[in-house]
């Protein structure tokens, strides 16, 4: 005798009872059946951000200067824009692309300064030279990682400090003689 209940007859599920899933699978495997094999994927579900509705006259005055900071090539600019018009709307999508551009074309323009992440900064200045300098808090905690082992990449990932914010800091200490890099 077996502990199993007896085996029950399976019967599919109408489409009242499967709320309408099969017509819904029905329906994509048709398309996909339809379409031809060389043919672009189907549309993307609709993402976070939000559909284009009226912005207020200081919205759009904000997204106008983010707009005219990209279209001249300010990216740090552009970004600051993006970042204040996302503060307030935070799914807005001209910000939102805005935002992702400028931090692309920003990482790139460090990259180039810098060169490959994978060589080994050193210091630059004597300690004396370094106190003149008008240096923050960030600079100065990147710097005590630059030890002659450290490769960029690895400073540039350093907790509690965005690596875009990281490589924006070492590409000016670069650009200011405070850390060297060997070619």
């Amino acid at each position: 005798m077996s502990d199993y209940p007896p085996a029950q007859e399976h019967r599919p599920a109408t489409a009242e009872q499967s709320g309408g899933y099969e017509n819904v699978r029905d329906s994509w495997v048709d398309d996909v059946a339809r379409r031809p094999a060389e043919s672009s994927p189907p549309p993307l579900p609709p993402s976070i951000r939000e559909l284009q509705v009226e912005r207020s006259a200081a919205d759009s005055a904000s997204v106008d200067r983010m707009l005219d900071r990209l279209a001249a090539a300010d990216y740090v600019g552009a970004l600051m824009a993006a970042e204040a018009v996302l503060r307030r709307r935070p799914a807005d999508a001209d910000a939102l692309d805005c935002a992702e551009m400028s931090r692309s074309e920003l990482q790139k323009l460090y990259m180039t300064r810098l060169g490959p992440l994978d060589r080994v900064p050193t210091i630059a200045m004597t300690p004396t030279e370094i106190a003149g300098l008008a240096l923050d808090v960030v600079a100065c905690f990147l710097m005590s990682r630059v030890d002659g082992l450290t490769t960029l990449r690895e400073i540039s990932l350093t907790p509690g400090v965005a690596p875009g914010h990281a490589l924006r800091v070492l590409s000016e200490l670069y650009l200011r003689g405070v850390i060297a890099v060997d070619e």
